[in-house]
């Protein structure tokens, strides 16, 4: 469904991520299923969009396994975005909702995806190659969805359908 729809337009996002972090604004809405009844610490919240935190103890943090699963992965993409991209990320405080959620999660497939994002959040990319990073990325969200065990359809990276020019 949504989770599915935001995942994919996350992809190949390289030219369009400003635009989707900033004017969409889409990490709100991919986090806001992700977070749930945890109280957070006042200097936890600096930064994060208060619709995160506001509904407290009342909060239901997403219970279908592949919407979370689609959610994490998009936070992946956008992770691949570019330096730019995981800076906003980080300020927006992802990683404290991705942690949140880690702890309460059963499933392996969803918590080695939050690891993987949270990898890149917590990392110091001072020192590194220009770019190195945003090329590791892809290569991690590459196997993260190839190795995702759901049975649903998936967007291959690098198809040339294009169904406008069907007859």
């Amino acid at each position: 469904g949504v989770a599915g729809a935001l995942r994919n337009a996350c992809r190949d996002c390289r030219d369009h991520v400003h635009w989707l972090l900033h004017d969409v604004d889409v990490l709100r809405h991919i986090l806001y299923p992700l977070t749930g009844p945890e109280e957070l610490e006042p200097e936890e919240r600096v930064g994060m969009d208060p619709e995160l935190w506001m509904e407290g103890p009342d909060k239901v943090r997403e219970p279908d396994h592949l919407t979370r699963l689609y959610l994490v992965e998009a936070v992946l993409l956008l992770l691949a975005g570019g330096l730019a991209a995981r800076n906003f990320i980080r300020k927006r405080r992802a990683y404290v909702i991705l942690k949140m959620m880690d702890m309460a999660e059963e499933e392996d497939d969803v918590s080695e995806g939050v690891n993987e994002c949270v990898q890149y959040l917590r990392r110091d990319e001072n020192g590194r190659a220009d770019g190195s990073s945003d090329r590791d990325v892809e290569g991690m969200v590459g196997k993260s969805l190839a190795g995702a065990s759901s049975g649903a359809a998936k967007v291959v990276r690098g198809t040339t359908d294009d169904y406008d020019d069907v007859d």
